[in-house]
């Protein structure tokens, strides 16, 4: 695909089909995109050409063709009835539609299909009602696009045809969602440790005359509070304090905060929160492997639990997965480290393997795999002594 810059002559419209005159004719120009500094211009024989975008800015998705003296040659067969398309969304998870009418103002049936597209609608397609179509018939393309909140999609679907003459058509597509939270899309929380609340502060920003009529957290593992106006700068924002409460299990967190309003365009939006939670306790040996040992060898190890803010806790409940393995916990009373002493007595045959399960703290549970190699009696031992 060749590339080189243009300007325009002459640029003059009729309906919904602009005139192209350029320096050199040329068989059939569609211009499908636009930047701060140029537009692109694809024509049949898939040659791209960039125009200058002062000259081309309202011409934007319309279809090209050159001087009629120049057209009457090779005849555009399809007329793109609304090649861009600009929509606006009712809320930031809505999937939008735009139809586009084709027709075939040549005098054979054109057959039309979608070669590529790139949507931002997450599965969904673009469609037409009808890929073949007869002399002076149209057929409707239907295109999916989801535009994130506060922000412009762009969708741009190329069709292909059996006119050898104009064998690709670009259709681009662009919806808006209209500018609520003044924020990210998405919250993301740093992590924090088991047992402390974390916090952020949410700034939405709000249309005229809109308010916050109810939020709420769909999973209800983020807590949500209004800042009060005399907190707040601007009238039209609203500050939302979300916080984590300190029971939060460990592990990732994953919510979604759902803001219903009132006398607004956008009658809800969504905005993702994640986090991660790390364990306050935590064990010196998250694993025991001990290597090649010798079957009936009894090992003994020591693991230390530790609270990583120094709060003192329960060992509640020690549980093994066979009567092999056995734990001794020499200190019953709470402090923040906790030695813990383990027998272990390898038997079976090939992979030893068990488990130690703790239920720690505020009913935390902890599980440490033990795994070992089980030697035959007469193969030399690496671990005859006990340790």
């Amino acid at each position: 695909m060749s590339t080189a810059r243009w300007s325009l002559q002459t640029i003059r419209e009729r309906g919904s089909i602009a005139i192209l005159s350029p320096r050199e004719p040329q068989e059939f120009a569609l211009l499908v995109a636009m930047d701060d500094k140029e537009a692109m211009l694809l024509n049949g024989v898939e040659e791209t050409f960039l125009l200058q975008a002062d000259l081309a800015k309202r011409y934007v998705g319309t279809c090209l063709v050159p001087t009629p003296a120049f057209a009457s040659k090779t005849a555009n067969p399809l007329v793109i009835g609304k090649p861009l398309a600009l929509l606006k969304t009712t809320g930031s998870d809505a999937i939008l539609t735009g139809t586009i009418a084709l027709r075939n103002q040549g005098t054979e049936s054109l057959t039309v299909n979608v070669a590529s597209e790139t949507c931002s609608c997450y599965g969904a397609q673009p469609e037409l009602s009808s890929p073949v179509i007869a002399p002076g018939g149209m057929s409707v393309l239907t295109v999916p696009i989801r535009p994130r909140a506060g922000g412009t999609e762009s969708a741009i679907v190329v069709l292909s045809t059996t006119n050898p003459s104009f064998p690709q058509y670009v259709v681009n597509i662009r919806a808006v969602a209209p500018q609520v939270v003044s924020a990210s899309p998405s919250k993301v929380f740093t992590s924090t440790r088991e047992g402390t609340a974390w916090s952020s502060e949410l700034t939405v920003r709000l249309p005229p005359g809109a308010k916050i009529q109810r939020m709420y957290a769909r999973n209800d593992f983020v807590r949500m509070k209004a800042i009060p106006k005399t907190k707040q700068t601007g009238s039209s924002n609203s500050s939302i304090a979300l916080f984590c409460p300190p029971d939060t299990a460990p592990g990732d967190i994953a919510d979604e905060i759902v803001f219903e309003l009132a006398g607004a365009e956008v009658p809800s939006f969504v905005v993702p929160v994640t986090g991660q939670v790390q364990p306050d306790i935590t064990a010196s040996s998250p694993q025991l492997f001990l290597g090649e040992v010798q079957k009936g060898v009894v090992l003994n190890r020591t693991i230390i639990l530790e609270s990583a803010s120094k709060k003192p806790f329960y060992i509640w409940s020690v549980a093994t997965s066979d009567p092999d393995v056995s734990v001794v916990i020499p200190s019953k009373g709470k402090s923040a480290s906790k030695e813990i002493q383990v027998a272990i007595r390898v038997n079976g045959e090939g992979v030893f393997q068990q488990e130690i399960i703790l239920m720690v703290g505020h009913w935390r549970k902890i599980t440490i795999p033990i795994t070992a190699m089980i030697k035959d009696a007469g193969m030399p031992n690496p671990a005859t002594k006990t340790q």
